[in-house]
């Protein structure tokens, strides 16, 4: 992040309330469908216990065992409306208890499969977006896995007021997510559909905490100022809040005196907060009452709250560019351990797993005093030991042209292996955790800011060239790529059951299957295949690595003018019909030959 120097601010202003659409008429109807089908259920039950009292009948297991046996042996038993009829010509009885027996077995019946549907619909509903009850950090957990298992399966789309900066976090099938316009909402993760939103007074760039039916979130925006000599981030009406997850209506509201653009976490009951005034925060969850406020001298800017096991959270400082560990219970520094001349350090989360803590930032290139926005400079990635802060390992990954903002990518950490992208290289990397050693590199479509996710074999990323990328992790080849549309920056995206979720810098926040992003595209299901078969082998040969589509890089440069004229839509990209035009116009200017 680049640091500009401004004239202090003026003391900032009370902050507005917060306008709620809707949220109780909407929490409501929301709540009566959602018991709807039980009440349905528990009615069914009891007209079929009292018909069956009512006819002097018990339920027993031998009685429906009887019952079932006189059904398929009489076949030439009459209907009437609502059905079959349970008692047979044959059998003698008085006329009404025949009656009674008939309509009430049948009634029974139906209304058992009612009652069998309702209950299979009201499992499935809850079975398929069964969510934690709790997400108490950035993507779930220290090392960033971001996904949540199910059967859900949908496909949505929506889009913010601003870009979306930040992870959705999960939890009761509601998605809570906010934008750089201020806004903060609740969706249905099935449909996608608003359920309750608020307009904030800054930007909301922090992953919620969902904790006890609230959701808490840091609002804040990225203004830096000198004031005391010393840097702080964050002007206006810098906070956090904590809402009703269900009704969106506003709980607690704490000001702090920087930014909340870090993500928070809540630790043995406490909820950790680093802001942009070098402090760290601890608060009750409950009541949004302050606990401590430890200075450590280090600003926080898009970095998290990173329990580290022992009470321990740590966080990057973007100011003194330092990593620092913290009480989560008292806020006393526990290490620090920095990092002279890096830029970008506390530009994203950290991760943790196995006693490591995972980071990366920008260190400028021999000769160069320290890192610079638009001029070349190289990418580290680095371990500490979480008891103490100890270098275990810093290794070089990438050279590159460093942008103004977000100059950092999240890692993830699975099985001992750091994937992990670059802000400034279109590339994903494979690490050994224990070393640092690269194990594979694989490239992308433009920088990879945000986390990826793993599937059972596959590592899936978004980068801000609007692909998403399904690559083998053991190896980095390609094993999909699909272009979304969605520009996705540092906001990382979570897996819901089988539902990929994930927001853009467009503002635009999409729901996919993740198998649609997984699967292989053959030329032939991609629409890749020309009018003749001579054409379509051309096509196969042209596209080098099978993906499906023609890209820049797979045609020679005097191709390129031809390329570009063919690319009507301008996504880099040639498919479908694009490809055959671009295929016959490259005969014809050569003369037939192909």
């Amino acid at each position: 992040m680049t640091v500009t120097v401004s004239p202090p601010p003026t003391a900032p202003r009370p902050a507005p309330a917060a306008a709620s659409v809707g949220a109780p008429r909407r929490a409501g109807r929301r709540r009566l469908l959602l018991w709807l089908p039980t009440a349905a259920g528990i009615v069914a039950a009891a007209v079929v216990l009292v018909l069956r009292l009512r006819a002097g009948h018990v339920i027993d297991v031998r009685d429906a065992a009887r019952r079932a046996h006189d059904a398929r042996a009489n076949r030439h038993r009459r209907r009437n409306w609502y059905g079959p009829r349970a008692v047979s010509r044959s059998q003698r009885l008085p006329a009404g208890e025949q009656i009674n027996w008939a309509k009430h077995d049948c009634m029974e019946r139906w209304l058992a499969q009612i009652l069998a549907v309702v209950a299979a619909t009201v499992s499935c509903q809850f079975a398929a977006y069964a969510s934690p009850t709790q997400w108490l950090q950035f993507r779930l957990d220290g090392s960033h896995r971001g996904s949540v298992a199910g059967s859900l399966r949908v496909a949505w789309s929506t889009r913010a007021f601003g870009p979306i900066s930040e992870s959705p976090s999960i939890s009761g099938g509601l998605a809570f997510v906010g934008d750089n316009a201020g806004s903060f909402r609740a969706l249905d993760v099935r449909t996608g559909h608003v359920v309750w939103l608020r307009q904030l007074d800054n930007p909301v760039m922090s992953s919620p905490v969902v904790t006890r039916n609230l959701v808490i979130v840091g609002i804040g925006n990225e203004i830096s100022y000198v004031r005391s000599g010393e840097v702080h981030v964050g002007t206006g009406g810098s906070a956090l809040m904590a809402f009703d997850s269900t009704t969106g209506r506003t709980v607690w509201r704490q000001p702090l005196l920087g930014t909340a653009m870090p993500s928070p976490a809540l630790v043995n009951g406490t909820l950790v907060e680093p802001d942009g005034n070098g402090d760290v925060v601890g608060l009750d969850p409950a009541s949004g009452a302050v606990r401590y406020v430890s200075h450590v001298g280090t600003t926080a800017s898009m970095t998290e709250a990173l329990p580290i096991g022992g009470g321990r959270v740590a966080f990057a400082g973007q100011t003194e560019t330092k990593v620092v560990a913290v009480d989560g219970r008292t806020g006393i520094v526990a290490w620090s351990h920095a990092f002279p001349s890096a830029s970008g350090l506390g530009d994203c989360p950290l991760a943790f797993a196995d006693g490591r803590i995972i980071g990366g930032y920008l260190a400028p290139l021999a000769g160069e005093p320290y890192v610079r926005a638009g001029r070349r400079n190289e990418q580290r990635a680095f371990a500490l030991r979480a008891s103490d802060g100890a270098m275990l390992w810093d290794v070089a990954l990438e050279r590159g042209i460093v942008p103004l903002r977000n100059q950092s990518a999240i890692p993830l950490i699975s099985n001992g292996v750091v994937f992990v992208g670059s802000a400034i290289a279109p590339a994903m990397h494979a690490l050994d955790a224990r070393n640092g050693r690269v194990i594979w590199r694989a490239e992308a479509g433009g920088p990879v800011k945000g986390a990826p996710l793993q599937t059972n074999s596959a590592l899936v990323f978004g980068d801000l060239s609007g692909r998403v990328w399904a690559i083998d992790r053991r190896s980095g080849r390609t094993i999909a790529v699909r272009s979304i549309g969605v520009a996705m920056n540092v906001g990382s995206p979570v897996l819901f059951g089988r539902t990929f979720i994930v927001g853009g810098a467009n503002g635009a926040l999409v729901a996919l299957p993740i198998d649609l992003l997984t699967t292989p595209v053959r030329i032939a299901t991609a629409g890749l295949v020309g009018p003749t078969p001579a054409m379509t082998r051309q096509l196969r040969v042209v596209d080098r690595n099978h993906d499906g589509v023609l890209e820049m890089s797979e045609v020679s440069a005097k191709n390129a003018l031809l390329f570009t004229a063919c690319d009507r839509n301008h996504d880099g990209m040639l498919a479908a019909r694009e490809a055959v035009q671009f295929l016959r116009y490259r005969i014809f200017a050569n003369g037939g030959r192909g």
